[in-house]
């Protein structure tokens, strides 16, 4: 999908996966933009058959945190450190 939309490649990176699996991925940057605001992520780029996520990089980016119960994204407040 990011190759049809242009983005290019950056690097590749060492990542993590939830199952527990270690791989290096190939990271690229685009716009994202959610209720209006638009920002510059970093993006992985996934084998085609996987639907897109949005991750910790683009919620933190967008100071938004998850609500599991509610299913929704809720705004934060930002920690300069």
């Amino acid at each position: 999908m990011l190759e049809d939309l242009g983005v290019k490649q950056l690097r590749t990176m060492p990542v993590r996966f939830a199952d527990g699996e270690l791989r290096e991925v190939p990271i690229g940057e685009v716009e994202a933009e959610i209720d209006g605001h638009r920002m510059p992520i970093l993006c992985f780029f996934g084998a085609r058959d996987v639907p897109p996520l949005l991750g910790a990089h683009a919620l933190e980016a967008f100071l938004l945190i998850v609500d599991p119960v509610e299913q929704e994204l809720i705004p934060r407040e930002a920690f300069p450190m």
